[in-house]
């Protein structure tokens, strides 16, 4: 092999190294996803409906971050209300579970969190409401889920 083409093919082999690691580190950045936009997605799913992928996405969340944060800052100089249970309560409801709803509130309650936004206030009262019309059976009609009141 000649120098020049042995030049060349070394030339080739770094510069397709540097693309397969530059691709590697591309994409690992692209694909790398922030725990809080779980926890925003799955709301986002929540509301839409769509409870069973809520629950997976909410439940993965909730099993590395289980304490409630309120005002948590994230990126984007914004701050939300991590109410894990709370969501957790909006999912069982939907699902006709108002012992497992109840006791979702029931923890949201103890951290005492959610309760620092009159807002989320309002949301759990309301949604207790619900629970205790599903207690009482004076509803013939599916739960449906109260949609989350934009925390901003």
């Amino acid at each position: 092999m000649s120098h020049r083409s042995r030049h060349s093919f070394l030339s080739s082999c770094v510069r397709f190294a540097g693309l397969a690691v530059l691709l590697a580190v591309s994409t690992s950045a692209t694909a790398q996803t922030y725990w809080f936009e779980n926890y925003e997605r799955a709301v986002a799913l929540i509301d839409d409906g769509l409870t069973n992928e809520a629950s997976a996405l909410l439940e993965r969340v909730i099993r590395d971050h289980p304490l409630p944060v309120s005002c948590l800052k994230v990126p984007g100089d914004r701050c939300i209300d991590y109410i894990p249970y709370f969501q957790r309560a909006r999912i069982q409801v939907s699902r006709g579970d108002a012992r497992g709803a109840s006791h979702s509130l029931d923890i949201t309650e103890a951290f005492g969190v959610g309760m620092v936004n009159r807002r989320t206030e309002r949301d759990v009262v309301r949604l207790r409401q619900q629970i205790r019309t599903m207690e009482s059976g004076r509803s013939g009609e599916p739960a449906t889920v109260t949609p989350a009141v934009d925390q901003h």
